[in-house]
């Protein structure tokens, strides 16, 4: 039966029920002021947990109540649905009376009991009108004593005062049993009451089992060969017609394993999860058999990745013949000596595409094993193929920071252009002629202004001809990427090269004193001492920082989705640009469709929608699953009311039931309602189910190797990014 049939029947059958047997007033849980203090007004949660409103079961219809908490199955919640039920039994609120106020105490403290909350229930328990309706909290903490193999604890608590309650007949025949008292044990079952028969299980173990019958001394034989006494072969006929272990409760636990029964068909999915925890801690227990339990919803949902990594490691000393399960085969795998960082890589992205398939929470399980090596593996070039999925992973796992490095190399940043090539003005060719005439060589530049001089406006008369020499030293100092600045010596001395005299353009600034000077030097020594003044009497251009104009680094739409769940986890200020970015990454990637889905959802956040974004919506049609009217009217209604532990209940209903066929637009009704009860943590976990960031279709294709400066998946060192070609001579780039 889908969600939709279950809401329906729910709410119509407790419309029917309130209408035959109930006046409209009984019909609703009435909710007292915090002033009466009671079971209902007991903080569960820890003091920095979210928690609902004290108002939490006011307004609601108790039938319905009830038939919604009945559906629930704790093990095949989601994360987003664990959080949910879990806030639901454990916050605090109003004293609740009305018809069905018991049952809803007793469901409750049965949902603690599913979710480990062991020491609420026991808190809990005794307050229950009919303390038996679940268990009785004498009976639980015996249980768990036996569980945890506490026998001798267990047992003892049979020399108290107890109950009538069927378990501590059963207790005392299993504790002679455990003790070798079997027929002390039978004779206990055949005094009890016929509702100890109705445990099938337990009447055929202990009628199974025999006093062990000794031999007689004439028939003891000194040959260790002789056939079996009648009396052993008893005992082996009875030791195989024992039926298999089971783990139902702990006094089953204890039992099962004290006569050894054998657990190769023992199902986790058959143990109560308050005692996954127990057994997996128990260091007597076989590893294989912890390791089984440590597979399991509850375990995973309790213990750290790192807990469960050293369980399965530990189990890797198994017997040849043990079936490795597939968490144990990787890790094998990955520890092997031998085994280069390529194949790990490969044997990881295995393990990793297979969880992405599954749920949200069954990937973030596997990811968590995993840590080590998504830390371990070489974060460059080599590893561009693995590593979008390895930062999913990253990112399920809870380590957003090692999330981000492998997108980093999952999309590097673009190459940089290359600078254009250095071609130095041409040396001026020295002339056989006079030097007063400069012929077709290059015009000398004037080295403060960048541009060719005009000799006619620098200098007349007959210093023209000593000036033209001057200059063609210059030019040639130019050439040789030196010029005359008078501006730059004056105010910056660093400029020469460790030249201690003052700078010339200080004793005479402009340009007559540096070309007199420069001229006496040619007339007096030739032109390699002009040159030589020239050069000491100049600033040598610092080749100017090549400015390497780096383009941008493009947002990454999956970088981007990612900021946004951090921000809404951490109750950060919205980005008032995170949608355009988003909008125009998602473009950019290939990532349109799933965009325009987050674009119905974000609203529930507080976001709003600016042009192109509704642009957008209205491109694409809405598509999947649509609510009935109905449910979506009443979700709606007990939202604002508020009832808001009808709206939670309701919304667990559905997000339980193939959440993902929903339409985008119904999904975001969902986490407004969620907002709406003050739930916003929780939608935000939802908000990241329904993204299904994990699955192989969100990711694009992996990235392969391509030619150019990010190829090196065929090098054997890492890869680094390939320097410009061979620059000309005299260029200078910094």
């Amino acid at each position: 039966m889908d969600f939709r049939h279950r809401l329906v029947a729910a709410i119509c059958g407790a419309a029917l029920s309130s209408f035959a047997f109930s006046s409209p007033a009984a019909a609703q849980i009435e909710s007292e002021g915090m002033d009466d203090i009671s079971v209902w007004g007991e903080r569960y949660l820890s003091s920095n947990e979210a928690e609902f409103s004290s108002n939490l079961w006011a307004g609601a219809d108790h039938q319905r109540l009830l038939s919604l908490m009945q559906n629930i199955d704790v093990d095949q919640l989601s994360l987003a649905g664990r959080t949910m039920v879990r806030r639901l039994v454990l916050s605090s609120t109003q004293n609740v009376t009305g018809p069905q106020a018991d049952a809803l105490l007793a469901r409750r403290a049965e949902l603690m009991l599913a979710l480990n909350e062991i020491d609420a229930a026991m808190s809990l328990l005794p307050n229950l009108g009919n303390p038996g309706a679940v268990i009785e909290p004498d009976i639980l903490a015996t249980d768990l004593e036996l569980a945890a193999g506490n026998i001798a604890t267990g047992c003892d608590r049979l020399s108290q005062p107890v109950s009538q309650n069927v378990y501590w007949t059963k207790l005392r025949a299993a504790c002679a049993a455990m003790s070798g008292n079997y027929s002390g044990a039978q004779l206990t079952i055949e005094m009890a009451s016929e509702q100890l028969f109705e445990d099938t299980w337990f009447i055929e173990l202990i009628y199974s089992l025999e006093d062990d019958i000794l031999p007689s001394d004439q028939d003891i034989s000194t040959d260790t060969a002789a056939d079996p006494t009648p009396e052993t072969e008893t005992n082996q006929a009875s030791r195989l017609l024992r039926p298999d272990a089971s783990f139902a409760s702990g006094l089953d636990i204890a039992l099962s394993l004290s006569e050894d029964l054998d657990t190769a068909a023992l199902d986790p999915d058959t143990i109560a999860p308050y005692l996954i925890p127990i057994l997996i801690n128990r260091q007597d227990l076989p590893v294989q058999l912890r390791q089984l339990f440590a597979g399991t919803d509850t375990a995973s949902a309790l213990m750290s990745g790192t807990e469960i990594r050293a369980l399965v490691e530990a189990g890797l000393v198994a017997p040849d013949d043990y079936i490795l399960a597939p968490e144990q085969a990787t890790i094998l795998q990955l520890q092997t000596p031998e085994t280069d960082f390529y194949d790990k890589a490969d044997v990881l992205t295995q393990h990793l595409d297979e969880a992405s398939s599954g749920s949200l929470k069954d990937f973030r399980r596997i990811s968590k094993l995993y840590t080590n090596e998504l830390h371990k593996l070489p974060q460059d070039n080599r590893m561009v193929a693995y590593a979008d999925l390895f930062a999913r992973a990253a990112y399920a796992s809870g380590d957003g920071n090692n999330a981000r490095a492998w997108l980093d190399i999952a999309y590097p940043a673009p190459v940089p252009p290359k600078p254009a090539p250095f071609s130095p003005a041409p040396k001026p060719e020295l002339l056989d002629s006079d030097l007063n005439d400069l012929g077709t060589g290059p015009a000398p530049l004037d080295a403060a202004a960048g541009v060719p001089f005009n000799l006619g406006s620098q200098v007349e008369g007959p210093e023209a001809d000593n000036a033209a020499a001057a200059l063609l030293a210059v030019s040639i100092l130019n050439a040789d990427d030196i010029v005359l600045d008078s501006e730059a010596a004056t105010h910056d001395d660093t400029a020469f090269d460790n030249h201690d005299e003052a700078p010339l353009a200080d004793a005479a600034p402009g340009l007559n004193a540096p070309v007199e000077m420069v001229d006496a030097a040619y007339k007096n020594n030739g032109l390699s001492e002009a040159i030589a003044l020239a050069e000491a009497n100049t600033v040598k251009s610092r080749p100017a920082d090549v400015e390497v104009a780096e383009a941008p680094r493009p947002d990454i739409y999956i970088s981007l989705v990612f900021d946004l769940f951090d921000s809404l986890s951490d109750g950060a200020a919205h980005q008032s640009d995170i949608i355009p970015r988003l909008i125009e990454a998602a473009e950019r990637d290939g990532e349109t469709e799933q965009v325009v889905k987050l674009l119905y959802h974000l609203p529930a956040f507080g976001f709003s929608l600016d042009t192109s974004a509704r642009s957008l919506l209205l491109e694409y049609p809405v598509t999947g699953q649509r609510l009935d009217p109905n449910i979506v009217a009443t979700i709606q209604a007990t939202s604002t009311a508020p009832a808001i532990a009808e709206a939670t209940l309701m919304i667990l209903a559905i997000i339980e039931d193939e959440p993902h066929n929903l339409s985008a637009w119904d999904q975001g009704l969902i986490l407004s309602a969620l907002v709406e009860i003050g739930a916003d943590d929780i939608a935000t976990l939802l908000l990241q189910d329904f993204s299904r960031y994990w699955q192989a279709e969100q990711r694009p294709a992996r990235a392969m190797p391509t030619h150019g400066m990010w190829d090196a998946l065929n090098a054997g060192a890492a890869a680094e990014q390939p320097l410009p070609e061979a620059e000309p001579e005299g260029a200078t780039i910094s």
